[in-house]
């Protein structure tokens, strides 16, 4: 491809992009359902209540230190939940307590219909990246074989494993060096302003997903009483749905946008 609106990758965002929002009231109720049922039968008594206190803005907070070599991010702050619970949780127990939680959640999240046709259709030609904000890479890898859709993956960057998060545009540049792409020459899909932010800052073009869902990526994201309105994110074309994903390159690639 050729010409400087030529398209030689394209990036994926996960959440909100490929995976769709769903009744995010009712999953987080179950993520915290979840939780606090899997502390009860490690044998800690804590309230409901009292958890979902402990709990407000728990994925907002500063990246805990590891405490167990090879620990997620996720199992760090359950780690810390735990100790301020008073409750000296095993490696072992860490994983389950975050692997349920995790699966909970991800119920009320499922696949775009569409995906796995815009992705087979994209890989025909090019080289397909996910690049993911996540504390718990082992979650999103079972996802993505669960759901058939690791297969059309080039590369799967996740934050928690890359050690940068979105909006950081650091968190291009392995797959950007790996593949040998011209950041100019990528388009990142997404639909968060942390998205737009990160790719921009890179130098990568931004597509923003607009669906008509109640939710926001900023309020889909985090355990919290209170919701606070996100920002809205201009600086990049939009689409819909996925599905008007493969005509936007098709314009991009005759230099017609």
């Amino acid at each position: 491809m050729a010409g400087d609106t030529a398209v030689d990758a394209v990036f994926f965002d996960l959440y909100g992009t490929l995976l769709v929002y769903g009744d995010m009231s009712a999953a987080w109720a179950e993520w915290l359902d979840t939780l606090h049922r899997c502390l009860q039968a490690c044998g800690v008594e804590t309230e409901r209540e009292s958890l979902a206190s402990m709990c407000d803005g728990f994925f907002s907070r500063p990246e805990p230190d590891e405490h167990e070599k090879g620990s997620t991010v996720y199992e760090r702050r359950i780690a810390d939940l735990c100790d301020v619970i008073g409750f000296d949780a095993t490696p072992a127990q860490l994983r389950m307590l975050a692997d349920e939680s995790a699966d909970s959640w991800q119920r009320h999240v499922p696949l775009d219909p569409a995906a796995p046709g815009v992705l087979a259709e994209l890989t025909l030609e090019l080289p397909v990246v996910l690049v993911s904000n996540f504390d718990h890479p082992p979650h999103v890898h079972h996802v993505l074989e669960r759901e058939a859709i690791a297969e059309y993956f080039t590369e799967v960057v996740i934050s928690a494993e890359a050690g940068v998060k979105k909006p950081d545009p650091l968190i291009f540049a392995g797959p950007l060096d790996r593949l040998a792409l011209q950041p100019r020459r990528v388009v990142y899909v997404g639909d968060a302003p942390e998205d737009v932010a990160a790719a921009i800052a890179a130098g990568v073009r931004p597509v923003l997903v607009r669906r008509d869902t109640a939710y926001t990526a900023a309020e889909a994201s985090d355990f919290r009483a209170d919701r606070a309105p996100s920002t809205d994110a201009r600086d990049a074309e939009g689409i819909p749905t996925v599905t008007s994903l493969p005509q936007l390159l098709r314009r991009l690639w005759e230099g017609s946008i």
